[in-house]
């Protein structure tokens, strides 16, 4: 297991630059941390009036190299 940082972000926004586009970019706070994982698109299925809204999909490990995107307990923010 590999413990070089993800770089894939910087890299797929590198070969997309040409093209005018990047990939979008959230930040995660949680009690401890803050994150930048990649969103999964989720869409809602039934629409309408009290109907729940599409929860929002975060992947935790990179999709491209698999590296984790959570730091490891106990490391330094």
């Amino acid at each position: 297991m590999t413990t070089e940082p993800c770089n894939c972000r910087e890299r797929i926004d590198a070969g997309l630059a040409q093209h005018n586009t990047r990939v979008k970019s959230y930040f995660t706070l949680s009690a401890n941390s803050v994150g930048m994982p990649w969103p999964i698109e989720t869409v809602q299925v039934d629409k309408g009036r009290g109907k729940p809204k599409a929860s929002a999909l975060f992947a935790s490990f990179c999709p491209f190299c698999g590296v984790s995107l959570r730091k490891p307990e106990g490391a330094d923010a």
